[in-house]
């Protein structure tokens, strides 16, 4: 699944719209569609940020290692 379509996924999962998903990260009301339409992926800082702010945390795994990025 590439960024994109796990950011969209979420904002269903947890009813989160796109104007409120841009404010969380500090960016203008129409960010996060914009995002979306130019097919542009973010920094991993924006990821992290904004799956933390719908609940969710990003982990990168390797065997038993896991490493969360915040």
């Amino acid at each position: 699944m590439d960024a994109n379509a796990a950011i969209k996924r979420m904002m269903d999962a947890t009813g989160t719209s796109g104007v409120s998903l841009s404010a969380a990260i500090g960016r203008d009301r129409n960010a996060v569609s914009t995002m979306f339409s130019r097919k542009s992926v973010p920094r991993v800082d924006t990821l992290a940020k904004m799956a933390r702010f719908m609940g969710y945390r990003m982990v990168l795994e390797r065997g038993g290692e896991r490493i969360e990025i915040e």
